[in-house]
């Protein structure tokens, strides 16, 4: 019976860890993402790990693992009146930041979901060479 059921938990996780992907996050469509009214432009905020940063991001985006957030706060003081598009691999990472932002006084915040979803939406990307 134990042998049954670890490799079934194992295929039901990486199942569902990959769905995240496939399609586009509703909060990054072009309708949702929303602005601050005192700006027209997004800043968008790269939550994931160094390694994965390095491998391919939105090309103006801010680089900030999540881990790390609360300690540079300070660097996202000049993007205030901006609004800040908050993205990692699934959205998960994106989503713990967006709540550490919203406490700290940003209002202008948005979960834009994974950098797949913002590739498909049309987002310039920087691709590792």
């Amino acid at each position: 019976m134990k042998a049954f059921l670890l490799p079934a938990l194992f295929l039901m996780l990486t199942l569902t860890g990959c769905a995240g992907e496939r399609t586009p996050s509703p909060e990054a469509s072009s309708d949702t993402l929303g602005y601050a009214p005192e700006s027209d432009s997004v800043v968008y905020v790269d939550v994931r790990r160094l390694d994965e940063y390095e491998e391919g991001h939105v090309a103006s985006a801010i680089h900030i693992p999540v881990e790390e957030l609360e300690a540079r706060l300070a660097e996202l003081d000049p993007y205030r009146n901006n609004t800040l598009a908050i993205y990692c691999r699934s959205g998960k990472r994106a989503a713990v930041a967006d709540s550490i932002l919203q406490s700290n006084g940003f209002a202008f915040t948005r979960n834009a979901g994974g950098l797949d979803s913002l590739r498909a939406l049309g987002v310039p990307i920087e691709e590792a060479l």
